[in-house]
């Protein structure tokens, strides 16, 4: 049987369907694509805001600093909105978010969380409802403490310090491989055209 025979009893059997089934492959897969483009761009969006944030949480504290006691030393709250959202999702793909990455992001929130928490309680509550009073040395040292020794600290685990460097490092990798863990039958259109192509002769054929 020639190629124009095979098309021919090709088209004139189940043409339609296949087509059918093609359709619905491409929405399947436009689906699961746009999926991992949003989860993709959330963790793109988690890595700006580790990199501004990179100054404050970036660096590890074990012992005080003369300038804690400074009562003008600024301190700015942290912002990881891009957190939230990805804690607020749902599941993410398994290729590409693990388990304990989302369990230590819900540790990092809280952290920031308490961060910011402390900065609300300990300044902006303290000074802008008593404009007539200053913080006064022990209280900024106080401040200081809590945030560079408690919250951000350094290697110990579940400091902001700690849960920083693990982020830094994973969201380098994902960023790094996640097209390689699509799924082939996504990445590889004219490949699941040629197979499904090829079974569907098998089976009109031989069968």
């Amino acid at each position: 049987m020639n190629f124009i025979n095979i098309t021919s009893h090709f088209e004139a059997q189940n043409l339609i369907a296949l087509i059918a089934l093609l359709l619905a492959y491409l929405a399947y897969r436009k689906s699961i694509y746009d999926d991992f483009k949003n989860w993709i761009n959330l963790i793109k969006s988690f890595k700006s805001e580790l990199d501004y944030a990179s100054s404050w949480i970036g660096n590890s504290y074990a012992s005080i600093s003369p300038d804690w006691i400074n009562p003008s030393k600024l301190v700015y709250p942290l912002s990881f909105e891009s957190a939230k959202a990805i804690l607020q999702k749902g599941h993410p793909p398994s290729e590409i978010i693990s388990q304990e990455f989302l369990d230590k992001l819900a540790i990092f929130n809280e952290r920031v969380e308490a961060f910011n928490h402390l900065l609300r309680g300990q300044i902006i509550n303290y000074v802008l409802n008593n404009p007539n009073e200053k913080l006064s040395k022990d209280r900024a040292l106080f401040l200081n403490q809590g945030i560079h020794l408690q919250l951000i600290g350094n290697n110990q685990t579940q400091t902001l310090f700690f849960l920083y460097k693990y982020f830094e490092k994973e969201v380098s990798i994902i960023l790094e491989t996640w097209q390689n863990k699509i799924p082939w039958y996504i990445k590889n259109t004219f490949l699941v055209f040629l197979l499904s192509l090829g079974i569907y002769l098998l089976i009109d054929f031989y069968l």
